[in-house]
C-alpha cells in the first residue's frame, strides 16, 4: 500500500529552514575554528614549523645563551603568554582567530612579519592543504549536523 504524504509542503519548508539555520553553521564553524587554533599551536610549538611546514629560522646564539628554556627547535614560546592569549570568536557566518591581549597581538605580528630584529617566522595562517581540509571537514560536519536535526 502506498503511503500518502499530506504534509509534504511543511516537511520541505522545515528542511529548507534547517539548511539555512545559522545556529548549525555557527556550531560547525566554531568547531573548525577550534581545530584551526589547535593546528597552529601544535605546528608552531610542538613541531617548530611555519604554515608551509618549513622549519623556523633558528634562534640566534645570543638568545640561546640568555634563555634558559630553549627547545631543540623554535617554538615562539618564552613564557607562554602569546599562545595563552590566542582565541577565536564568531563573526557573521564565520570565525576569527585573534590574540585577546594587545601586547600579545603585537608580539605575534612582529614574529609573523619579521619586524625589528626578529626574523620572519610565518605561523599565524593556514596553508592551502590545511584550508582544503577545513573546507572538506566543514562540508562533512555540516551534513552530519543537518542529518541530526532533520530526523
Amino acid at each position: 500500500m502506498t503511503k500518502v504524504v499530506d504534509n509534504f509542503d511543511s516537511v520541505i519548508k522545515r528542511i529548507k529552514n534547517q539548511i539555512s539555520d545559522d545556529k548549525i553553521k555557527r556550531r560547525v564553524v566554531n568547531r573548525l575554528a577550534s581545530y584551526e587554533l589547535a593546528k597552529i599551536v601544535f605546528r608552531t610549538q610542538e613541531k617548530g614549523l611555519d604554515y608551509l611546514n618549513r622549519p623556523f629560522i633558528p634562534y640566534s646564539a645570543g638568545y640561546k645563551k640568555r634563555s634558559k628554556k630553549v627547545a631543540d627547535h623554535v617554538t615562539l614560546t618564552d613564557k607562554g603568554h602569546m599562545f595563552n592569549s590566542l582565541a577565536y570568536r564568531s563573526i557573521g557566518n564565520g570565525a576569527e582567530l585573534y590574540f585577546r591581549q594587545y601586547q600579545q597581538n603585537k608580539k605575534a605580528y612582529y614574529h609573523d612579519m619579521g619586524i625589528g630584529r626578529l626574523p620572519k617566522r610565518s605561523f599565524f595562517r593556514l596553508s592551502k592543504p590545511e584550508k582544503d581540509i577545513l573546507l572538506s571537514t566543514f562540508s562533512k560536519e555540516y551534513a552530519k549536523e543537518l542529518k541530526s536535526v532533520i530526523r
